[in-house]
């Protein structure tokens, strides 16, 4: 990860936990705008044609939300790396911040059924269940 050495080079300058926790969301902003040019081209022919992938964990460790891709637009195993940097950079904020305690973690957000509406894949919208 390109941004390693610095913030290697920070954290273990006896930073504190509001500066390390602050440059882990400047990496996740750098992240996010590289995997939404990568998905940028959601063209298909059909719902197959179209996947979504888990995007940032909450302090209980569920899923937070899905990008919407089209695999045959996308560089697939860049937006899995993708996710999984943004999605570990999560973890370790929320083991700093903590917050489990202010959302319901009983609730679980699902992966969303897809669509190719128009030749565009889309989500047909957020779907949360119980446990």
């Amino acid at each position: 990860m390109r941004y390693l050495l610095f913030v290697l080079a920070l954290l273990t300058s006896g930073c504190g936990d509001d500066l390390e926790v602050s440059i882990k969301q400047e990496i996740q902003e750098h992240i996010q705008k590289e995997a939404e040019a990568l998905v940028a081209d959601k063209t298909c022919n059909g719902a197959g044609d179209c996947d979504a992938i888990a995007w940032g964990i909450n302090p209980c460790g569920n899923v937070k939300d899905y990008l919407v891709f089209a695999p045959s637009q996308t560089d697939v195993a860049q937006l899995e790396k993708l996710a999984a940097e943004y999605n570990q950079l999560d973890r370790e904020i929320n083991a700093i911040v903590g917050g489990a305690e202010l959302i319901d973690c009983e609730l679980f957000l699902i992966k969303p059924e897809l669509e190719c509406d128009e030749h565009v894949c889309k989500s047909t919208g957020p779907k949360y269940v119980i446990s």
